[in-house]
């Protein structure tokens, strides 16, 4: 038994066996094993800051700190050390024991995903994957799937390979709301990054005149604001300005019915109940009379006097109606009494009403009519036609809203006074039709048409 300088034992049964292998392979093995059984091993004195002398388990530098609790070896041991017993060496020296996680030290800390070869059990089959290698992404110390098999790429659920939140907001999710204005976000598409865009002196993302007058300036007049600026006049906008009619200019479609005060007396016209001008009994027997031995139907449509309606709604259609007649006590009209237009429910809608069958006179006979009529103002839709229907044959159109009225669909607001020769029909016995059609389920909210004062004349 031999002891060494350091207490260390060497048995005999070892050094019998070296001894018969040879005096001089005995004399280099028994050196070898002296030196290091005692402690022996290599060390580099005064120094304490590379590979080796960070791992000899000595304090070669002399300060009382063994390998990694030297401050010199934090190059060498993955990260900063205490410098004193507290480092990342558990060894000899005087080390708690004690961890400073880093990304990059190997053991995946808390906010870690993985490090180095620490993947915290997971792989690439539990994250969805086929299979392949999952890996760790240095520096990051979260999951690198590039080299899995059967997915990756931007959609396959896991922020990484160098996706963001603007490249790959599928798997990392919006950049909105990071508190970071970037990549395409803007004040109108995430205003709690970039900020509200009010005040920005650019006029966008929805902004207009009202909303945000600094940017888009401020709005111009509107009709209906109730102030007549911005070149509103009584003609353009009533509604702010007041009517035109009094300020001693015939305009903005006053007439001499309308507005006498601005456009003057009208001229004397059959219907105004006034047998003037060259009206006489002939031409205009509503205002002269009838003409001795002439043959006259009048219908004021004070009832329907024998007319028979049909209508396709339930609710509009031809009535005999008070509210808006040329002549008392009524008039007959197309439309809805509870909301004075001829809207059906938003469907398309007509009706007709025909008179009971009248004989014309062999003469020059003539139907006269009074109408006012309020549609859309087309000569397609809503039109009001007049119809002769003669016994035994079929209805022949005398008079249409869409080609006699001066304004298509309407008059103005206005009654108007109209007339049709019967000529082609003289001595037959016939019906007189009025249709209506909306030709569409649109812009059927207007007040419609009426007729009163119906007249068949000529002589017998």
């Amino acid at each position: 038994m031999i002891r060494t300088a350091f207490g260390t034992r060497l048995g005999s049964a070892p050094l019998a066996g070296l001894r018969r292998a040879g005096p001089a392979l005995f004399g280099l093995s028994l050196v070898l094993a002296l030196a290091f059984a005692g402690g022996c091993r290599p060390r580099y004195a005064g120094v304490e800051a590379d590979a080796f002398s960070c791992a000899n388990g000595f304090d070669d530098d002399g300060d009382g700190y063994i390998d990694c609790d030297d401050l010199g070896c934090s190059a060498f041991c993955g990260g900063p050390t205490d410098g004193g017993g507290g480092g990342l060496d558990s060894g000899a020296g005087g080390g708690d024991g004690g961890t400073v996680g880093f990304c990059g030290d190997g053991v995946r800390d808390p906010g870690e995903s993985c490090d180095g070869k620490d993947l915290g059990g997971e792989s690439c089959a539990t994250l969805g994957l086929a299979g392949g290698p999952l890996g760790c992404s240095i520096g990051e110390c979260v999951f690198d799937t590039s080299s899995c098999t059967g997915g990756g790429g931007c959609g396959d659920g896991i922020c990484n390979g160098g996706e963001t939140c603007s490249t790959c907001a599928a798997d990392c999710g919006t950049c909105c709301g990071n508190g970071i204005c970037s990549g395409t976000e803007t004040c109108s598409t995430c205003p709690s990054d970039c900020g509200a865009c009010c005040g920005n002196g650019v006029c966008g993302g929805g902004e207009t005149c009202s909303s945000c007058p600094g940017d888009c300036g401020a709005c111009g007049p509107v009709c209906g604001d109730f102030s007549c600026s911005g070149g509103e006049t009584c003609t353009s906008c009533p509604t702010d300005c007041g009517s035109c009619c009094g300020n001693g200019v015939c305009t903005g479609g006053e007439t001499c019915s309308t507005c006498p005060s601005d456009c003057g007396s009208c001229a004397p016209f059959c219907g105004d109940f006034t047998c003037n001008g060259t009206e006489t009994c002939s031409t205009c027997p509503g205002d002269c009379g009838t003409c001795a031995g002439s043959c006259l139907y009048d219908w004021d449509f004070g009832t329907l006097s024998g007319w028979t309606a049909s209508n396709t709604c339930s609710t509009t259609g031809w009535r005999v109606d008070t509210y808006r007649a040329w002549s008392t006590p009524d008039a007959l009209w197309y439309g809805n009494p509870a909301t004075r237009n001829y809207d059906c429910g938003g469907v398309s809608n007509s009706g007709t009403a025909t008179s009971p069958y009248v004989t014309l006179s062999a003469g020059s006979p003539t139907v006269s009519f009074e109408v006012w009529m309020a549609t859309e103002g087309s000569a397609t839709y809503d039109l009001l036609t007049l119809s002769v229907i003669p016994l035994g044959g079929s209805a022949t159109a005398v008079w249409s809203s869409g080609t006699d009225l001066a304004t298509p669909g309407s008059t103005g607001a206005v009654w108007i006074y109209d007339s049709v020769s019967l000529a082609s029909w003289a001595g037959m016995l016939v019906q007189f039709q009025w249709s209506f059609s909306t030709g569409d389920a649109i812009s059927n909210t207007f007040e419609g048409p009426y007729i009163d004062d119906m007249l068949i004349g000529g002589s017998c």
